[in-house]
């Protein structure tokens, strides 16, 4: 499975995209006792920014707890699974698609963007996302 990383943090700061799902050809969970995949999930999980995963599809895969935060996200599992492209609407969805199609396409890509958070508060976001 493809999957893109996405990161944020308050108005106007970075949000990146990386791959942190599996080893390299190896299709290994993140839990896996994998010392790389232990290192990148401490860094996943302690980070400022907030970091999401996303697959190719645009399904959201995973937000680290800073992520959680900044969206004003309560139980995560209430927007686990659900389409991060409907996030984005207006210009932005235009902006958002575009990069969205570059990363898929294996190239990093970079866009800024109206998203509110999940309980409706307006936030600006400068986006970067790093295809895996």
């Amino acid at each position: 499975m493809s999957t893109l990383n996405e990161t944020a943090s308050s108005p106007r700061t970075a949000q990146r995209l990386q791959a942190t799902a599996a080893a390299e050809g190896s299709g290994a969970p993140l839990d896996a006792p994998h010392p790389e995949l232990s290192y990148l999930l401490e860094v996943h999980n302690l980070s400022t920014d907030c970091i999401k995963t996303v697959s190719a599809d645009g399904q959201l895969l995973s937000m680290n707890p800073n992520g959680q935060v900044v969206m004003q996200v309560d139980d995560f599992s209430t927007c686990q699974g659900s389409d991060w492209l409907s996030f984005w609407t207006g210009e932005s969805r235009d902006l958002m698609l575009a990069a969205f199609e570059q990363a898929r396409a294996g190239r990093p890509a970079q866009f800024t963007g109206y998203c509110p958070t999940m309980k409706g508060e307006p936030r600006w976001w400068d986006v970067t996302l790093a295809p895996c």
